[in-house]
């Protein structure tokens, strides 16, 4: 028997200012929790730990959270992205039939 998968998916849609900078401080976590971001319009940077991304229109990140996580607009007008959040955690994972 297969065990069963429990995912759950947000996806927020988001306005982000000019000069904007927002952070998280995400540590080990029990359940996999991962992030895809999608620019829509203008530009983001988006920090992951000690890796920086520089996003533009049409430009797509995906990423595991578990590291500080900084989001920030650097440019003159505002960004416009999606996020989609997706929480997953295999349920009955002991591996039983």
């Amino acid at each position: 028997m297969l065990d069963l998968i429990s995912i759950i998916i947000q996806l927020v849609e988001v306005e982000f200012p000019p000069g904007a900078r927002v952070a998280y401080e995400t540590g080990a976590r029990e359940a996999s929790v991962q992030q895809q971001l999608w620019v829509i319009r203008g530009r983001i940077d988006v920090t992951l730990g000690d890796q920086r991304y520089e996003l533009h229109k049409g430009d797509c990140l995906a990423m595991r959270l578990g590291q500080p996580l900084l989001f920030s607009n650097p440019a003159s007008v505002p960004a416009h992205y999606i996020v989609a959040i997706c929480d997953g955690q295999a349920a009955g994972g002991t591996g039983n039939t």
